[in-house]
């Protein structure tokens, strides 16, 4: 696993104390970790490092950033590739009180945050209130809604 340098933005190794690159402390001075600055970052003014930060957390599967991933995915005026990166940072992370919110985003969303939303809820598993939420996305207006969510619905009725 690699981790960014929240000054420079370089990759370096988990285990690393300071930035190989910039030799910038890979801890702040008030001894926020890691996971809390790619918090901090989803509302950064630059997109690209909101978009990281949102990937990031979901690779790493960070639980303590359910809350904020879930707040970014739910405000409407959320950049739609950010809703994305979130929708599926929720998934990769698997916390069920999230199934809400994807589901909310999967009915509402823009086009990329309700495609991203049926990977997240395929990646969660079947459960009945996802069941429920992709056989609605299956009659969706947009085909590509539509076919995402008859493939996942597909794979899920072969695992039973």
């Amino acid at each position: 696993m690699q981790l960014y340098c929240p000054t420079c933005r370089e990759m370096n190794d988990w285990g690393s104390e300071t930035c190989t690159h910039c030799g910038a402390p890979l801890r702040g001075p008030e001894g926020e970790t890691y996971v809390e600055k790619l918090i901090w970052a989803l509302h950064h003014r630059d997109a690209s490092t909101a978009l990281r930060a949102a990937t990031i957390l979901g690779d790493l599967r960070a639980r303590e950033a359910t809350g904020a991933l879930e707040e970014v995915l739910s405000e409407p005026e959320t950049d739609p590739y950010l809703g994305a990166a979130a929708a599926r940072g929720l998934g990769a992370i698997g916390d069920e009180g999230s199934l809400g919110v994807l589901v909310e985003a999967l009915e509402r969303g823009p086009l990329p945050v309700r495609l991203a939303a049926v990977e997240a809820l395929e990646d969660m598993g079947p459960r009945e209130e996802a069941v429920r939420a992709l056989q609605q996305a299956s009659r969706d207006g947009s085909l590509s809604v539509s076919e995402a969510s008859k493939k996942v619905m597909d794979r899920w009725s072969r695992l039973a």
